[in-house]
């Protein structure tokens, strides 16, 4: 399910995308995929990322933490993690 602003039948703009399992990205959109800043919770293990994607990727400066608030990574990635 997604909530948000729309082009060309795309998610582009803000939104929310809330996937069958309950996991939730909210964001930053770019032709329907996840561009920008936005924040990426999981349900599975509980963990969320907050920063920045490029194409449906971790990009750029961001934070994954773990359930229970403790962070696992913090810093900048690019295509091979963290650098």
């Amino acid at each position: 399910m997604f909530k948000g602003q729309f082009k060309e039948d795309h998610p582009n703009g803000e939104g929310t995308k809330i996937f069958p399992d309950g996991s939730c990205y909210e964001g930053n959109f770019v032709e329907g995929m996840f561009h920008g800043k936005g924040k990426f919770k999981q349900v599975a293990d509980g963990s969320e990322y907050d920063g920045w994607w490029r194409q449906n990727q971790i990009r750029g400066h961001g934070t994954k933490i773990c359930n229970g608030g403790t962070i696992e990574i913090s810093g900048c990635f690019d295509a091979r993690g963290l650098v």
